[in-house]
Formats: structure tokens, C-alpha cells, sequence
């Protein structure tokens, strides 16, 4: 591995040992951004594996719509250029804190993407039917919410019903964002398995 890819795992490492021992609260944002072909924007840390929307933590004093549009212009160099619109918000309980996320959804943008290398090892537009197989836990059940309308409550993963959000979003066709003011927004519970 090299020390470009050495430095963020080690930093990430020692933020989850910090975490297990605290257990604070996070509050974080993800987006979702698509082309004009429909294509979906994915970003791959390279400090964790698998392929996520592109989001972060919310700093001291920052609103959550705010941190959306930073965190999309730090990660992938491009910016927001309409309001950013809720689209739901996700809760994980478990041993080591608790984190609470919110999806955006960036309809308006500009610019090439341009991934901060430190942190981004690749970022690109996926086609709804050319999702890559290694696809973060999360981020393949609100891609399922989103684009398919399925329901993120499901046995042996510890996740809890979405609410009625879900069928709004199916509503709305495949492939397809929710009409402004129409999507979804719903709360899940995820519990982290005893052990």
C-alpha cells in the first residue's frame, strides 16, 4: 500500500478507536447527484472500501444543507448551484456512538469532477444498471429506495421499516428523483449486532 493510501487509513483507524471509546453522536450528509443521463455519482475512499454517495461530517455551527454542498465541492471539486433538497434522513445506533445521516439531492450542479485525491481515490457517474458490485451497505439500500421504490426493512441486517416515503419514490417511476417537495423522508433504525 502506498502513503497516499497509508495516511487516511491510519487517520480513519485511530477517528474509530477515538469513537469506540467516547461513543459520541455524528451527524453527517450524503448527495445524491445525477447526470443528464440519469447516471449516478459515486465516490470510493480510500480509506474504507466500497463505492458511496459523496458526503462528510457537519462542522460545528454548519447547517446540514450547507455541509452538503461543501462536502460535494471538497470531495469531487463540483458545485451546487441550486438548493440542495432533503430527500431523508437515517439513524444507526450502535455500540461504539450513534451517527445520523441525511441524503441530499443536488438537481442543479456545474463543473468537472475533480476528486480530492487525499481522500477520493475515484469518483464517477454509474448508470442505474451498471452499479459496480461493491457498493456500500447504505448506499445500495437508498439507491433501492430511490430508484426501484423497495423498502429498506429487511430480517437478519437489523434495519427497521422506512415508512410510507417508499412508495412515493416508486410512485414516481424508475430511474427518476421524486418531484420537487414529493420525495420521500422517513427515518430508518439500524442496530448494530451485540457481540
Amino acid at each position: 500500500m502506498t502513503t497516499r493510501r497509508l495516511v487516511p487509513r491510519y487517520l480513519f483507524l485511530a477517528r474509530r478507536t477515538w469513537l469506540r471509546l467516547r461513543k459520541p453522536t455524528t451527524l453527517g450528509v450524503r448527495l445524491l447527484v445525477r447526470d443528464h443521463d440519469g447516471g449516478v455519482l459515486l465516490v470510493h475512499h480510500t480509506y474504507i472500501p466500497g463505492w458511496h454517495f459523496p458526503g462528510g461530517a457537519v462542522d460545528r455551527g454548519e447547517s446540514l444543507p450547507a455541509a452538503a454542498a461543501r462536502e460535494l465541492r471538497e470531495e469531487v471539486g463540483l458545485r451546487a448551484t441550486g438548493r440542495v433538497r432533503l430527500v431523508s434522513t437515517h439513524a444507526r445506533f450502535g455500540a461504539w456512538g450513534h451517527d445520523y445521516v441525511t441524503l441530499f439531492a443536488a438537481d442543479q450542479w456545474e463543473g468537472t469532477l475533480a476528486p480530492d485525491r487525499f481522500e477520493i481515490a475515484a469518483a464517477r457517474f454509474f448508470r442505474p444498471d451498471e452499479l459496480p458490485e461493491d457498493l456500500s451497505r447504505a448506499t445500495r439500500r437508498r439507491l433501492g429506495e430511490l430508484l426501484w421504490g423497495r423498502r429498506s426493512g429487511r430480517s437478519g441486517e437489523g434495519s427497521r421499516g422506512v415508512g410510507t416515503g417508499i412508495r412515493k419514490a416508486a410512485r414516481d417511476g424508475p430511474h427518476r428523483f421524486p418531484r420537487e417537495g414529493g420525495g420521500p423522508q422517513f427515518l430508518t433504525r439500524r442496530r448494530s449486532p451485540k457481540g
